[in-house]
């Protein structure tokens, strides 16, 4: 795979500024682990939240409402980020959104009411939204390109298994008191020790864009077409998978292993996804991604009754429907770098926002017409155009370069 002379020499392609071997590992690490341990608190927080709401008696309409704040403000904040970065800078920026969290999950318990949590979560959403634009974008800026998709897998596996282990804490905690969100806040706050510690590595994405906005989205439109379908398909997987398996006749706790198990998949699969992704061709690997999320979304209803098919089913599925993300992050960085990265950044925020919100919503929809088929119908409706798009794309490239 071809790489620039920026590339070899370990040099930030947004400032010109020369990073050493040691200097790129420190920013990858530290900007990979203030992500990791930012999303464990979010892990903890979205069901700990969601939980005292159903305990106090609110609907579910309602917690759902509530729960979606943060996918709104996703949408909402993703398209400025890109400004608020060159004007304040990576490190400072990400630095001022943990403090911002920090503050809003201590006042959770202080002010327990229902209006107020709301505005918390449209703020710790739209800092959440800011430092993953960033952190992602940084992360994309200094990786090596030969060693480009192991580091965005590495990024993934860990960004995964740190949301996963989020929730193990309320079995320990309980919702009840300030422990558990003590324990978030402090959480956030430790967050910002690797930040700290990689601030001088940081980009300054203060750069002119290389191309118009409408330009670029036209060139990563199909990125922008797999996140969003992780978006759809994630946002059903969590709320609704459960649900479908109880309907289908399994108790609460298997139904919780089955999501699980597709969470075990997300976690494992990534590095060995982005360890192939820098020895072939990426946007092959990108579409084998695809047709394998189609796949599994076909194979769901076949196997749902046939344990010992549907478990593997849903690990490899797990996989290579966060791969498409693992990929997307991959091509992107391979392809741009500073002010560019932190745009497609935002823009994968705004996709992926879009499609948390309307993957749950046209679920829940198609399962009161259609009855448990329509969650897979949804999936498999969400995978066909991803390959429909990839495939487009794919035969271009094809028969631009023959």
């Amino acid at each position: 795979m071809m790489t620039s002379p920026a590339s070899k020499m370990g040099i930030n392609k947004e400032t010109g500024l020369k990073l050493s071997s040691a200097e790129r590992r420190r920013g990858i690490i530290g900007a990979i682990s203030c992500i990791a341990i930012f999303a464990f608190t979010i892990g903890l927080t979205l069901p700990l939240i969601s939980l005292i709401l159903d305990r106090d008696g609110w609907d579910t309409t309602i917690v759902g409402l509530h729960a979606a704040t943060y996918a709104f403000a996703m949408v909402i904040v993703s398209p400025f980020t890109p400004r608020l970065a060159q004007k304040f800078g990576s490190a400072k920026l990400m630095g001022v959104c943990l403090a911002s969290i920090a503050i809003s999950v201590l006042l959770f318990p202080v002010v327990p009411d229902i209006i107020v949590w709301l505005g918390l979560r449209v703020v710790i959403g739209a800092a959440a939204t800011v430092l993953f634009i960033l952190g992602e974008a940084w992360i994309n800026d200094i990786a090596d390109e030969l060693r480009r998709g192991r580091t965005v897998g590495i990024y993934m596996a860990v960004l995964s298994a740190g949301y996963g282990a989020g929730p193990l804490v309320i079995p320990l905690t309980g919702i009840d008191g300030y422990l558990p969100f003590i324990i978030a806040g402090v959480g956030v706050a430790a967050a910002g020790v690797p930040l700290m510690w990689a601030a001088n590595t940081g980009p300054r994405f203060d750069a002119r864009l290389t191309l118009p906005v409408f330009r670029f989205v036209q060139q990563v439109s199909h990125l922008l077409v797999a996140v969003l379908v992780l978006g759809v398909i994630f946002g059903a997987a969590e709320s609704l998978l459960p649900v479908y398996a109880t309907h289908e006749g399994y108790s609460t706790s298997f139904a919780a292993v089955i999501l699980s198990v597709l969470v075990f998949g997300n976690i494992v699969l990534q590095f060995p996804l982005g360890m192939y992704a820098d020895k072939i061709s990426r946007e092959t690997l990108f579409l084998l991604c695809g047709i394998g999320t189609l796949i599994g979304s076909v194979l769901l209803p076949i196997f749902i009754h046939t344990i010992y098919l549907l478990l593997p089913v849903l690990f490899i599925w797990g996989g290579c429907t966060l791969g498409l993300f693992t990929l997307a992050m991959t091509l992107l960085g391979q392809r741009f770098s500073g002010s560019d990265l932190v745009l497609g950044s935002a823009l994968f925020g705004m996709a992926f926002g879009a499609g948390s919100i309307f993957g749950p919503v046209l679920a829940g929809g198609a399962m009161d017409i259609w009855g448990t088929i329509g969650l897979p119908i949804i999936m498999v409706g969400a995978s066909t155009l991803f390959v429909v798009v990839a495939l487009a794309r794919y035969h271009a490239h094809f028969v631009r370069f023959r």
